[in-house]
């Protein structure tokens, strides 16, 4: 968690791995922002947010973010038999924090103020900081790329997997294969 004060006004940053949140935390550090934790911890939230703050994360097109995951674990095994295994495997799942995770976006919603699509994350970012009285951003692209559209990695099987795993959240922002 990332807390930006400006005045009497402060904003909170909950960072979710795979969803440009480092970009995001970089530049929300420039508006004056203490640094308590890194990805996915929100231990001091209590401690820290009063009612009427701004709080943030970050959510991504599940599909997309099991591609980038992919990527950063360097591609371990078939795509197709990535997804199935990475989230049955309780025991490769408790050593890969950024899978248990990636289960955090529906608890980071609830506690969100405003949900940061990854898709359109700067200009999401800088609506919710000039809304509540803070100076615009501007993000540092990480560089990532993949080869292909992360549509063509899926077959029937892993992206129906995903669809069932995520619904909720799939549902609640809206987001396609």
């Amino acid at each position: 968690m990332y807390t930006a004060y400006q005045g009497d006004k402060r904003a909170h940053f909950l960072a979710m791995p795979r969803t440009a949140s480092k970009a995001c935390a970089e530049a929300f550090k420039g508006l004056g922002g203490v640094t308590f934790d890194e990805h996915h911890s929100i231990e001091h939230f209590d401690e820290f947010v009063r009612d009427g703050d701004l709080v943030m994360s970050t959510v991504r097109n599940h599909w997309d973010w099991f591609v980038s995951f992919w990527y950063l674990q360097g591609c371990p095994d078939r795509f197709d038999r990535f997804i199935p295994k990475l989230c049955r495997e309780s025991e490769w799942i408790d050593k890969n924090p950024s899978c248990t995770e990636c289960r955090l976006y529906w608890k980071y919603a609830t506690i969100s103020s405003v949900i940061l699509r990854y898709e359109a994350i700067e200009s999401d970012i800088n609506a919710a900081l000039t809304s509540h009285g803070f100076s615009t951003l501007v993000l540092e692209q990480n560089g990532e790329k993949k080869p292909r559209p992360y549509q063509t990695y899926y077959k029937v099987q892993s992206r129906e997997y995903v669809r069932r795993l995520f619904k909720d959240e799939i549902k609640q922002y809206g987001y396609k294969f």
